[in-house]
């Protein structure tokens, strides 16, 4: 920009600007649709050749939850991490949105599904009765539940003899 008065007395000020139309990337590198339980770890990579990536506006949501993301690294090419606890959701399938914004305001979002079962499965023996003496082999029935009706294994303790049986099962195990 340039002044100039009636006396002939001129100034100048000069100021670069950076126009950045381009929307910065991400990559999200954890988690991946499986299932999980309790605190899953959160990260993904930030980048933006042109204004920077804002690293103060790294965000996560997951139905009403909320959270921003830590990030190590420069505005251009960062590393952001946080942990969610997924116990704050209901069991079965989840979308964990991820958003940034570069320092022009461009901003971009990406997802990824996940499933989370944090319900124990329940486990009763149904025979024999408690305080049951054997002379001989002895069959052992066991009652099974889980809202997911995924059981990966069922292990059965003989304290006296020191045993351990694995039985590997599904929802219709037997």
């Amino acid at each position: 920009a340039r002044a100039s008065d009636r006396v002939g007395n001129n100034a100048t000020v000069k100021i670069n600007v950076t126009v950045d139309n381009e929307n910065p990337k991400i990559k999200i590198l954890s988690p991946s649709t499986l299932s999980y339980t309790g605190n899953i770890n959160l990260q993904l990579n930030a980048n933006d050749s042109y204004s920077g990536v804002d690293l103060t506006n790294v965000k996560y949501t997951a139905e009403s939850l909320s959270g921003t993301l830590v990030c190590t690294g420069d505005k251009y090419n960062a590393t952001c991490t946080a942990v969610f606890d997924t116990s704050k959701l209901s069991d079965g399938n989840h979308t964990l949105n991820f958003s940034i914004k570069d320092a022009a305001g461009n901003s971009v979002w990406d997802s990824v599904v996940i499933k989370t079962d944090n319900t124990k499965p329940g486990i009763s023996i149904t025979s024999p009765a408690a305080s049951f003496n054997a002379r001989s082999n002895l069959q052992v029935n066991v009652s099974l539940t889980n809202a997911q009706n995924i059981v990966s294994y069922v292990r059965i303790f003989i304290d006296r003899v020191g045993s351990m049986f694995n039985m590997s099962c599904n929802s219709d195990f037997s």
